[in-house]
């Protein structure tokens, strides 16, 4: 029958894993108040690539506050894809605007996380829409350019449409000399082949093609397949 008192062990034990107990509870405690004390540093950024989203949610129009939330926004060697330097990144807007009959992109949701003590990591959530002309059709899909091809109807049903596409942009953020942070890089993936799915109604006409991003200058390409994303940098 065992004693109804407990030996000096035990009596150890239990004092010892009272003590873990209370320090993991204060481990826990400090690490929540870190994520709140995170969650307030990098408020100011959120909210300054949400603006920045805002503004240009139609595209670029070349407008003063376009101009001055750029550069605020971005550093002065921001690396894009293809590119280096925010000259770059307002000639991608630039060229984006000529390729395509109307521009819209839309958030839905943004939020930030620390990838070290120098760097956080701003993430967008959104949707981009293109008005398709029929050169931006032949651009991003050349093998659509000869009526003689199978796939040619496609061509006709994409002209005068309006491809919307699901995607994500990465915003990689460190301090600047001055108070805020800078946008150092930029990545951007957007899923072509569910706006083509939804856009066409029929996956049937949604094939491997390998299609050419609108006329930016193009780094790596990737298949277009109806599981797969089109990663492109988007300004």
């Amino acid at each position: 029958m065992p004693s109804k008192y407990k030996t000096p062990d035990a009596i150890a034990r239990r004092r010892q894993q009272s003590r873990n107990n209370q320090r993991r509870y204060r481990q826990e405690t400090r690490s929540y108040l870190q994520s709140l004390q995170s969650d307030r540093r990098f408020a100011n950024d959120v909210a300054r690539v949400g603006a920045y989203w805002r503004l240009f949610m139609r595209g670029y129009v070349a407008s003063p506050d376009q101009d001055s939330v750029l550069r605020d926004l971005m550093a002065d060697d921001v690396e894009l894809r293809e590119a280096t330097g925010i000259d770059a990144l307002f000639e991608q807007w630039r060229q984006y605007a000529s390729a395509f009959t109307f521009f819209r992109k839309e958030l839905r949701s943004i939020e930030a996380v620390a990838l070290d003590s120098d760097e956080h990591l701003v993430c967008v959530v959104g949707t981009v829409s293109l008005g398709l002309s029929d050169a931006a059709v032949a651009t991003m899909w050349p093998h659509l350019r000869s009526s003689s091809h199978p796939d040619s109807r496609i061509r006709r049903r994409l002209v005068d449409q309006t491809l919307t596409c699901p995607c994500t942009q990465l915003l990689y953020m460190r301090p600047s000399g001055d108070a805020s942070a800078k946008v150092r890089r930029i990545e951007f993936e957007w899923d072509v082949a569910a706006g083509l799915a939804t856009l066409l109604k029929d996956l049937d006409d949604v094939r491997d093609r390998p299609p050419r991003p609108p006329p930016v200058r193009a780094g790596r390409s990737t298949k277009l397949v109806v599981s797969s994303r089109y990663d492109k940098v988007f300004p």
